[in-house]
């Protein structure tokens, strides 16, 4: 990838590594820069211009570790037999093994710090999502490629005790990290008994989990 903060093979888990990323849409990342640190910060930058915007803010700062995330999984629901898709100026685009190795070589052209899974939202467990769930993991786990973290857009309903296991399970079949964000009206962590930060902690402890903020 050349000079500066960039995931080669086995250095994905050392650059994310007590890091916080802050999602941001492309056309505010701009005014976010001077507000986050180089060696403990980053930026997830969204929207039509991201890989415009990744390249610029990489260009001019090297050491900022920028990533991309297509916002597929607000857009549409993954199925087992497609959990990838990416929107382009034609419309949607279903990815299989060789397209999602496409995209992802996109990001890191346009010199993402590491490349991340145009995943679509997975549905709760209840709702037939448990062989999506196995199909992002599957699919992602054909991947050679040691520069990517997979992204679990899942219904808060995963962290259920009832599904939490299986969640848990699925994330340590993954041989990349992954970031999982628990998607909800409002805020998943005044939902259910159990302290969603305690149900996250199980989630976390399963393997590397890069992200489990709700959205």
């Amino acid at each position: 990838m050349g000079a500066g903060t960039g995931a080669g093979t086995g250095g994905i888990d050392e650059l994310l590594r007590d890091r916080l990323l802050i999602m941001v849409n492309d056309r505010s990342a701009n005014g976010v820069l001077p507000h986050v640190p180089a060696r403990t910060g980053g930026l997830v930058v969204t929207g039509a211009d991201a890989p415009v915007r990744c390249r610029a803010i990489r260009n001019a700062y090297p050491e900022t570790v920028v990533v991309m995330d297509h916002e597929s999984h607000t857009r549409r629901t993954a199925t087992a037999d497609a959990p990838f898709w990416l929107k382009t100026a034609y419309g949607w685009r279903d990815l299989d093994l060789a397209g999602l190795d496409e995209v992802l070589d996109g990001q890191r052209d346009n010199k993402a710090s590491c490349a991340v899974t145009p995943t679509c939202f997975i549905p709760a467990d209840e709702a037939g999502g448990a062989p999506v769930l196995g199909a992002v993991i599957g699919q992602a786990n054909r991947l050679h490629r040691e520069d990517t973290v997979v992204l679990l857009p899942c219904s808060w309903r995963w962290l259920r005790r009832s599904s939490l296991p299986l969640l848990a399970d699925r994330i340590r079949a993954c041989r990349h990290p992954v970031a999982l964000i628990m998607q909800a009206k409002d805020d998943p962590s005044r939902r259910g008994r159990r302290p969603a930060a305690q149900r996250l902690r199980t989630v976390r402890a399963a393997r590397g989990v890069g992200r489990d903020t709700g959205r």
